[in-house]
This record gives C-alpha cells, sequence and structure tokens, in this order.
C-alpha cells in the first residue's frame, strides 16, 4: 500500500531525510572540478544538438548539488529544446529561487509560455526580464525579439 511504500523511501537515509533529497556530490565524493568537467560534457551536448543526452547530463548535476544555478538552468534549456515546455518553466522556476536577477530564465520562461498559447503569463515573464535589460547578453536580446513577434 502507499503509506507502507513511502514509510520505506523516509526510512532510506543516513541523516533522517530521505535518500532523494540528500546530496549526491558528497555521497559519490565528487570535486567541483569534477562537477564542472560533467556539466562542460552537458554543454557539449546541448551544442551538438543532443538534447536528450544534454538533458540525462543537467538532470545528474541538479541531483548532485539541489542549489546550483547552472544546472537548473541548463535543464530548462534541454527541456525547451526538446519541446517539454512545462518541465522547462519547472526547471526554469526552480533556477529563479537561486538566481532571480537572471534575465535568462524569464525570457525563457516568456518563450515557454508562449509555446503554451499563455500570452498573459508570456508578458508576465517578459516584462520581468524586461526590467533586467541591464544585464542582458547576446542570446536574450535575440530571444527578446523573437518573442515579441508573437505577443
Amino acid at each position: 500500500n502507499m503509506a507502507a511504500a513511502k514509510a520505506r523511501i523516509d526510512n532510506i537515509s543516513s541523516n533522517g531525510k530521505p535518500a532523494i533529497f540528500e546530496n549526491w556530490q558528497e555521497w559519490l565524493k565528487l570535486t567541483d572540478e569534477s562537477l564542472q568537467a560533467i556539466y562542460m560534457i552537458g554543454i557539449q551536448r546541448y551544442e551538438d544538438g543532443l538534447f536528450e543526452e544534454a538533458k540525462g547530463v543537467f538532470l545528474f548535476l541538479t541531483r548532485c548539488n539541489f542549489s546550483t544555478f547552472e544546472p537548473w538552468f541548463a535543464l530548462g534549456l534541454a527541456d525547451e529544446a526538446l519541446q517539454r515546455y512545462q518541465e522547462a518553466l519547472y526547471d526554469y522556476s526552480v533556477a529563479l529561487v537561486m538566481q532571480p536577477e537572471s534575465p535568462s530564465c524569464y525570457l525563457h520562461s516568456a518563450a515557454c509560455y508562449v509555446q503554451l498559447g499563455d500570452s498573459a503569463n508570456a508578458r508576465a515573464f517578459l516584462e520581468i526580464g524586461q526590467e533586467l535589460e541591464a544585464s542582458w547578453n547576446d542570446s536574450d536580446n535575440k530571444l527578446f525579439a523573437q518573442i515579441k513577434k508573437y505577443i
């Protein structure tokens, strides 16, 4: 039954938290340098158009350290490229908790909302991203111009 299964999961722990919430980086004894090297593999897969492979790498990295912005944002990019817009929105929202001043997260969220046909949320996220225009990069400028065509 469901309660028994939950109880078993809750008991699988070394520190009182369910194992799924433990820091895999510590558990696997990975250095920050190792995680950075793995991240670069994910970036290369993404740039090569291997979005599913990139997603797997970034998903692994989010489990290694839940509180790192880059893998969550990159996971959002991979999900967005795979047209999994709801998943990408979740990824971007987690990334925004860690780095709320990231204009790219707001702009990519707006793009996802455009794809989902939700122009009200697309406009809201676009406006927030636009407020952070001072820190835009070239990619943000291009994405903004694309989104403006649709809303």
